[in-house]
């Protein structure tokens, strides 16, 4: 995470990390971040100064107040109770809430900071 000099990534310990870690000696600046978040959780509790939080909060009637907080978008059958935490709007075994950050908004929040080009982490 030192080198990198962007992140894109869901609501993930990544994230987290892009924020925490210092940049190199020399660098300044926030380090840029893209974060694919749809709407389990509010930009309020997850975005930090920085980052891109694509959010699809107030989208869909589950999430239309704040962040729906749902585990899973269709059931594992793995005996965690996670299996009755299910999203209201699966498409295809995804969240629609997903679906609705489209690759051209994650394209689109990657060039707002400036269209450089990024190291891999």
């Amino acid at each position: 995470m030192y080198h990198a000099s962007g992140v894109l990534c869901g609501v993930t310990f990544l994230m987290h990390l892009a924020a925490a870690v210092e940049r190199p000696t020399g660098v300044r600046g926030l380090r840029p971040c893209v974060v694919v978040a749809g709407g389990r959780e509010p930009p309020h509790w997850e975005a930090y100064p920085g980052h891109q939080f694509l959010h699809t909060i107030g989208a869909l009637p589950c999430c239309a107040t704040g962040g729906c907080w749902r585990s899973r978008a269709v059931p594992l059958q793995d005996g965690s109770k996670h299996d009755h935490s299910l999203c209201e709007y699966p498409v295809d075994g995804f969240p629609l809430c997903m679906q609705l950050v489209t690759p051209d908004r994650v394209v689109d929040a990657v060039m707002m900071y400036g269209g450089r080009r990024w190291s891999i982490a």
